[in-house]
């Protein structure tokens, strides 16, 4: 039996300042630590129909 997961990718980019976007941090108070974000490789692999038919109708 195939299981199948339906996934939908959004890209987002954050608002102007003062638009509701980020919010203002002044004042907020010391930063107890800061450290590296670990680096991640992400793979995305798209599969079609020879004759393209997904792309035709973007799905």
């Amino acid at each position: 039996m195939t299981q199948s997961k339906h996934e939908t990718e959004r890209k987002y980019e954050p608002a102007t300042r003062g638009t509701g976007g980020l919010p203002d941090l002044t004042g907020v108070g010391p930063v107890a630590s800061v450290t590296e974000a670990a680096s991640e490789k992400l793979d995305a692999v798209y599969h079609d129909t020879e004759d393209l038919r997904l792309v035709a109708t973007s799905a």
